[in-house]
């Protein structure tokens, strides 16, 4: 990883140096190149007004030429205007040429006739800019002067910086890289390690997670720091998930074996004819096979629901007589404790359940009440109004019980959670319910809730949308 961002960023360095100076040096040329053709006009236009009283120093007559003093005058022209050359020849009204026009700048470019007009012409050949006026006389003969002036090749003022800044630029590139690549590359590393270790069963394996100022929550500074807040996330939820899934098994270990002990103490008491009444044992092992049932119905319960493999035949059906069907199977259990039970089913209306699941959902905390209440148990319904200001139908199942401390209270729908609380336990419960209830009332759309007071008591509800 350290070596892919040295490259990127080396790149990235190159191609900016190569792209800015490129665009600096031809902006800089085309806007230098107007300039100078700008100035070569203006000479040209100066020296062609000239050109005639140079002619009068050199021309003592229509034969006779002085032709050192003209090149005398050019070459001081070119020294002192700082040109490459000013070359200079006459034309005629017949377009008779006397002179020789520089080589270099093609004949249709010199329009003689755009010249005698007053126009200033300009060009280039290569490297070599050039410009061209003419001065007409009195006798109609065009006096046409042309300046020049040479430029350096375009690379060449600047390839000596560009390659030194580009170096230093690299220089600086590749250590910023190598160092900013060492800093991102190392948190991956140890997010490599710690998952490794994680996937190996060390559960235990954290990441340090790097923190913003402030005196307020804290938050990851970056996407780094996000990657290993959420790996630490996983890990604690794994761990947590490990330490459920091994107190699930000694929970069911335990539970299994103790009615199991009792079948086979029971059984073995008949067969060696050392009970009293094999009736008395026989109800017992009887006993003790339901309550092996109702734990391995709830187990693949459970199973079904965690493969998402549980059925559901949602239907719209009012709520009053699911609720009186589902209790009216309760009160033998509430007669056999000495409970009173009270069902209030006044408060009607339709919702969209599963009716069967539903009644499970309401038996399973009807006979989670029975086990703690200590004198009655309250079953009522309700229409309420939710967070998001939505209508609800809520069925509400109360005790007048030791109540759930603080502590246990988000753990109340954990699988279990009675067989290791340390509220007393009906022999007959498989500490599943409340889980199945949740998960039940979940897939059907709804939501459950816990309310209790310790030494007061506990209250359940279920609630589903109210169905128009």
């Amino acid at each position: 990883m350290s070596r892919r961002i040295t490259g990127v960023i080396v790149a990235v360095v190159i191609g900016t140096i190569l792209l800015a100076a490129f665009g600096t040096t031809v902006a800089s040329r085309v806007s230098s190149r107007r300039q100078e053709t700008a100035d070569l006009r203006d000479r040209a236009s100066a020296i062609a007004e000239l050109i005639p009283n140079v002619g009068s120093t050199r021309r003592t007559n229509a034969e006779d030429t002085t032709t050192g003093q003209t090149e005398v005058l050019r070459k001081k022209l070119v020294a002192v205007l700082g040109l490459s050359g000013v070359y200079q020849y006459t034309v005629g009204q017949r377009g008779r040429v006397v002179g020789e026009p520089p080589s270099f700048v093609p004949a249709e470019q010199l329009d003689i006739d755009a010249m005698r007009a007053g126009e200033v012409l300009d060009g280039n050949n290569g490297n070599v800019l050039w410009a061209s006026a003419a001065r007409v006389g009195p006798n109609g003969l065009a006096t046409v002067a042309v300046v020049t002036r040479t430029r350096e090749p375009w690379l060449a003022p600047t390839i000596k910086w560009l390659m030194a800044s580009a170096a230093v630029a690299i220089g600086f590139g590749v250590a910023a890289s190598i160092v900013l690549g060492r800093r991102l590359a190392q948190p991956v590393r140890n997010a490599v390690v710690t998952t490794q270790r994680i996937a190996a069963g060390d559960l235990s394996a954290r990441l340090v997670v790097a923190h913003g100022p402030g005196d307020g929550p804290t938050r990851p500074v970056d996407e780094l720091a996000e990657l290993a807040t959420s790996i630490n996330a996983m890990a604690d939820e794994l761990e947590r998930s490990r330490a459920l899934d091994r107190q699930f098994l000694m929970s069911i270990s335990h539970d299994l074996r103790t009615p199991l002990t009792s079948i086979r103490g029971y059984a073995e008491a008949i067969v060696d004819g050392m009970t009293p009444s094999p009736v008395s044992s026989a109800h017992v092992i009887l006993d003790q096979s339901h309550r092996l049932e109702r734990l391995v119905e709830d187990l693949l319960d459970l199973a079904k629901l965690d493969a998402r493999q549980f059925k559901f035949r949602l239907v719209d059906a009012p709520l009053a007589p699911i609720v009186r069907t589902a209790t009216d199977g309760i009160t033998p259990m509430a007669s056999a404790a000495d409970l009173q039970l009270h069902v209030n089913a006044a408060e009607d209306g339709t919702v969209h359940v599963d009716v069967d699941r539903l009644s499970q959902a309401i038996g399973n905390l009807c006979v989670n009440a029975i086990q703690f209440a200590r004198s009655a148990v309250w079953i009522s319904t309700a229409r309420r109004i939710d967070a998001d200001g939505a209508t609800t139908l809520a069925i509400d199942v109360a005790d007048d019980g030791t109540g759930i401390s603080p502590e246990d209270l988000p753990h109340i729908f954990d699988r279990l959670y009675q067989a290791n609380s340390s509220a007393p336990t009906a022999e007959s419960g498989s500490g599943l319910g409340l889980a199945i209830v949740k998960e039940l009332t979940e897939g059907m759309g709804g939501a459950v809730n816990v309310a209790s007071t310790p030494g007061t008591g506990t209250t359940f509800s279920l609630s589903f949308p109210l169905q128009q």
